[in-house]
């Protein structure tokens, strides 16, 4: 009797075997392998690209890749269709956002020539590695990681003389390094924002497709740090690199030798031991030199956009760089300008998330959102209260049928209830409601791509299909306290539990089986391309608190509202028209500590009767603070002249093809302007040179604008921000404009050291030496400090002058 069991029981898990063994095979002839880009690395928020190999030596298919990616409440599947003829060979692309906590993902290859019954076709898991929003990681091209291994556990923070300061409480980034193909480069920037810096070096990028080239000069423009190895490979090394990067750095000068690299010894604090020769092609460049040896650039940054590029002169992957006690030195020199991580920022969310997570609230501006007047609901109840009571006694009464109240209270609250729905749904309506809100962010070089917050209300319980842009980026909203969990948004005007959708990325992008429950939200994120030719071209000039100059809208939309802001200076221009050609000659007005962005509100309409901004003033205040928030307090202003205005359209389009919606559209434009400064004298007044705070400790608080702090016990750092335009210029007095309450003060020079103010008073205290004060990149950082005082609201403002 248990032989026969036992050779049932064999039975069975042969046949089970056979069976699972067949289903998770793939036919004969097709192939996959999948490798997840920077090795698998990602910070939350942002997007890994995954790069797959198919193989078909099979017949025909019509088929999907599809990446899962499960989250706290709901999965998104990324797809990619794909066709594989017989003997295809291809490499496909595909934009995934993991979770937090993501450890692995799963991609499938999934057969769809019969749409009802699609069939896995092949399958693959892997390995991926969450890294903290706050460590910096680096990318290496190059031949050899020996020359790198300095990079490994460095820390990016307050010790770094000349560079950063003592005393800095802001978080401390771990630095990883790993090494990438030029393949790793994806074709399109959203794929690089995972790297805070790039190096290059002694590998030839000749190879590099223009799709690559566009977006590694984008991600420069954009805030990232290319880094390029010189000697005798650099004309190899900066072959295939944009000409925009580079061309500052391409010499026709030969390769020459030096035999020993003192300055390189005194920059990295420790003295080359290594035997020459060392190989260097200069370059003759008017960027800003960081190093020099004979008279030669040896080490120099180009500022691009918001970002930078490096040039050495050396090879950073040969000799000395692999046996050189100070290259720990040098590379924490070279990373530390703008890696500043903002003190209170999430350390394990991307700015990205952060900033979906607000515009979250301002999507749910919808009149089909709007809760019901107390007015009217009180009258409804007492409508109600009365016919029940009152009324229906009497009428009961006079027709001698008081026993008929067990009917008519019923049948009244009934009618009640009707009426109240009816009225609702009169109300929210009966149409689908796409709502966008667009940032159209127009940098000085190049317009970033546009990043639009969609949300999508549906007056029943449907699932819907969005078409999008093709070549655009979809990605659901979280929207939780903790930027980690669920997404979309819930029923009465709320962020609704998410269900599970699909983005097809494609031409158009799609997305499939969105789940929205009655008079809900889902919210979407999208990042799409500027449309061609759409700009703010600018043509200033910035001569105190006077600009004049003209500023022209390139775009086919009236910018509505718009405002010139410097720090907490602006200007009205009042409405842009398509093709308009704005002559500006105007005194800028200073906001009077009020905070930004609520300064420019000020002239803004209100609701008649009503001492309450308008729901579209609500709207933009929220947005535009969403947008510059500060982790510290309020929102920034910006730094150097900005336009800052609003369009009533979107260039997103959004589609719904089994629905009709109705839309409503925002745009919020933000104009990086080209501005210059007058040749000879200049003069920054107090509140033209934008402060933030980057250090709070103890009992100190931001009670108004960036400027305005109280400060009881404890300490704050301020950094005052000088204009990119006048990083060259001489500094001939800077005075700080600050109250008399018995405040330490120190200011920071570039021998590292924090410098106490003997004595200050109440007005302007003027810094001897000034130039000390002034860091390489334009910054001048003072260290506020009390003890037990009365924790007054006051301003801490900075004085320039100079000549340009």
């Amino acid at each position: 009797m248990g032989l026969v069991r036992f050779r049932h029981l064999h039975f069975f898990f042969l046949a089970a075997l056979l069976f699972f063994g067949v289903a998770a095979a793939p036919p004969p002839g097709v192939s996959m392998q999948v490798e997840p880009f920077f090795h698998g690395h990602f910070k939350f928020g942002e997007w890994l690209p995954l790069r797959v190999t198919l193989a078909n030596d099979g017949a025909p298919l019509h088929a999907e890749l599809r990446a899962d990616v499960t989250d706290a409440t709901a999965q998104t599947v990324y797809v990619v269709p794909v066709e594989l003829p017989t003997g295809a060979r291809k490499r496909v692309t595909i934009y995934t956002q993991p979770p937090s906590f993501a450890r692995a993902l799963r991609i499938r290859l999934v057969e769809t020539s019969n749409p009802n019954e699609p069939r896995e076709l092949d399958s693959q898991t892997i390995q991926v590695t969450v890294e903290r929003n706050v460590n910096y990681l680096v990318g290496v091209i190059a031949p050899r990681m020996q020359s790198f291994n300095a990079l490994t556990g460095l820390v990016l923070n307050s010790s770094s003389t000349n560079q950063s300061f003592k005393g800095m409480s802001s978080p401390a980034r771990r630095v990883s390094a790993f090494s990438i193909s030029l393949s790793d480069i994806p074709d399109r920037p959203e794929g690089l924002r995972v790297l805070d810096a790039l190096v290059i070096s002694g590998s030839d990028t000749s190879a590099l497709s223009t799709e690559q080239q566009r977006a590694l000069e984008a991600w420069v423009d954009q805030g990232g740090r290319l880094i390029i190895g010189g000697g005798a490979g650099a004309a190899r090394t900066m072959a295939g690199l944009p000409d925009n990067l580079v061309r500052d750095f391409r010499s026709t000068n030969a390769t020459a030798e030096v035999q020993t690299l003192a300055a390189l010894g005194k920059f990295g604090e420790e003295d080359v031991r290594v035997s020459g020769p060392f190989a260097v092609t200069w370059a003759s460049s008017s960027s800003s030199v960081l190093l020099e040896q004979d008279n030669r650039a040896l080490l120099l940054n180009k500022r691009v956009g918001k970002g930078n590029v490096n040039y050495s002169a050396l090879d950073l992957a040969a000799s000395p760089f692999d046996a050189w006690a100070g290259a720990t030195r040098f590379w924490e020199k070279l990373l530390t300008p703008d890696s500043n991580y903002p003190s209170g920022a999430p350390v394990d969310v991307s700015p990205r998330a952060s900033r979906a997570n607000n515009a979250a609230y301002a999507l749910q501006n919808l009149p089909a959102l709007e809760l019901p007047s107390i007015g009217w609901l009180a009258g409804l109840l007492a409508v109600y209260v009365l016919m029940v009571g009152p009324v229906n006694y009497l009428v009961l009464r006079r027709l001698h049928k008081l026993a008929w109240g067990w009917v008519t209270i019923p049948a009244l609250t009934l009618v009640f209830s009707a009426s109240a729905f009816a009225f609702a749904y009169n109300v929210r309506g009966s149409d689908v409601i796409i709502n966008k809100i667009s940032i159209l962010n127009f940098g000085a070089r190049a317009a970033e791509p546009v990043l639009s917050y969609v949300g999508i209300f549906s007056p029943e319980r449907t699932a819907y299909t969005l078409n999008f842009p093709g070549h655009s980026l979809a990605s659901p909203i979280s929207f939780e306290s903790d930027g980690f969990g669920g997404r979309g948004f819930g029923g009465g005007g709320t962020l609704a539990s998410s269900s599970a959708a699909e983005i097809v990325e494609g031409d158009p992008v799609q997305v499939r089986g969105v789940q929205v429950n009655q008079w809900s939200m889902q919210g979407f994120q999208i990042e799409s391309a500027m449309p061609d030719g759409w700009g703010i071209e600018s043509n200033l000039l910035l001569d105190g608190e006077r600009v004049r100059g003209t500023v022209v809208n390139r775009t086919p939309e009236t910018v509505s509202d718009a405002v010139l802001v410097v720090g907490n200076y602006y200007t009205s221009l009042g409405n842009l028209a398509p093709g308009d050609s704005r002559s500006i000659d105007k005194t800028l007005q200073n906001a009077n500590h009020m905070p930004f962005p609520y300064f420019l509100f000020e002239g803004m309409n209100l609701n008649s009767g009503s001492s309450m901004p308008s729901r579209e003033s609500q709207m933009r205040q929220q947005f535009l603070g969403s947008f510059f928030q500060g982790y510290n307090g309020p929102a920034e202003s910006p730094s150097r002249p900005t336009l800052i205005g609003w369009m009533r359209a979107s260039p997103l389009d959004v589609q719904i093809p089994t629905a009709r919606w109705a839309t409503q559209q925002t745009s919020l434009v933000v104009a990086d302007l080209k501005v210059e400064y007058p040749r000879g004298p200049i003069h920054l007044s107090p509140g033209t040179v934008t402060v933030r705070v980057t250090s709070m400790d103890g009992s100190v608080g931001i009670c108004g604008s960036n400027t305005q702090l109280s400060i009881n016990s404890g300490s704050a750092i301020l950094e005052y921000q000088l204009p990119g335009e006048l990083a060259t210029m001489r500094v001939t007095q800077l005075s700080l404009l600050m109250p008399s309450d018995g405040l330490t003060v120190e200011v920071f020079d570039q021998a590292g050291m924090w410098i106490k103010l003997d004595a200050t008073n109440g007005g302007y205290n003027n810094l001897s030496n000034p130039t000390r004060f002034v860091s390489s990149d334009g910054i001048v950082r003072v260290r506020v400090s009390g003890n037990n005082n009365s924790g007054s609201c006051d301003s801490f403002l900075l004085d320039v002058e100079g000549n340009n």
